[in-house]
């Protein structure tokens, strides 16, 4: 192979890679050490070659110098572990540069998967749409207030499937970033039961720039119907408030002991 004065252990830079792929920088440099030997060994035998034997005599003499030859040697020994302290150090890198990546893709699809379950299990209703208002998410609560399921809502209009006013559209359509909505929507389910909903309405930006909407609702149906009942009992308490006022007020004024009479003689009826 001509020893000190081939071209071939330049070859040896290949194993060397190699095993940088394999076993990192640990495998690149131990190959690195074995071919160091081996080419050391045969310089020493090209260098003597009665000492060597047969073996020496097959190689053959080295034509070289010593200092050429020792150069020759000093240059290929370096270049076999520098070779391999750089492969091993970019296999390392890789090696780590996967684990993180892997490491981080693990932690986004957990924390994709957290968003996920936190967001189906809201009791208030959330359904977002793209650009042109169409529904493209729908989360758990949303389906139970609709009536709707998940597959069939996404894709609709986000006006017609919450059936909004001409008004509220208007506004939708008009809606600033950063700003709100809100709405009071008397909604007809699938089934043809009628409900109140509130919701409120807000800009969204997606990754790629696109401004969507973000709107969360409540079935609001039980909170008016106690409003109402309230009102009711405090307009009742109210006109109870003003009869015994009016009742106080014909007793001190002696109205009462004027008609008192009057009520038993049977002259004067109330109807």
């Amino acid at each position: 192979t001509g020893g000190t004065t081939s071209y071939f252990p330049a070859l040896s830079f290949l194993p060397i890679i190699a095993a940088s792929r394999i076993r990192f920088r640990r495998g690149a440099l131990q190959i690195a050490a074995l071919t160091s030997f081996f080419y050391l060994g045969l310089a020493w035998m090209q260098f003597n070659p009665a000492a060597s034997g047969a073996l020496g005599t097959l190689i053959g003499v080295s034509t070289a110098s010593a200092s050429v030859a020792g150069l020759t040697l000093a240059i290929n020994l370096f270049g076999f572990f520098a070779v391999a302290w750089l492969a091993g150090s970019l296999a390392e890198g890789w090696r780590t540069a996967g684990a993180n990546l892997e490491r981080a893709s693990s932690a986004m699809a957990d924390l994709r998967e957290f968003n996920e379950l936190v967001i189906n299990n809201l009791l208030s209703g959330v359904a977002t749409a793209d650009e042109r208002a169409h529904i493209v998410s729908f989360n758990r609560a949303a389906s139970a207030i609709t009536g709707l399921e998940a597959p069939e809502a996404v894709g609709q209009p986000l006006a017609e499937l919450f059936q909004l006013s001409s008004e509220a559209r208007t506004d939708l359509a008009n809606l600033a970033p950063m700003k709100t909505m809100r709405a009071e929507v008397a909604y007809c389910r699938p089934s043809g039961e009628r409900i109140e909903m509130g919701l409120t309405a807000t800009t969204l930006a997606f990754p790629d720039g696109r401004i969507g909407y973000l709107v969360a609702f409540q079935d609001v149906t039980e909170v008016r119907r106690l409003e109402r009942q309230a009102r009711m009992q405090q307009r009742l308490a109210a006109v109870g408030e003003m009869a015994a006022g009016i009742a106080h007020e014909w007793q001190h004024s002696g109205l009462i002991d004027v008609l008192s009479p009057l009520l038993a003689a049977g002259r004067l009826k109330i109807y």
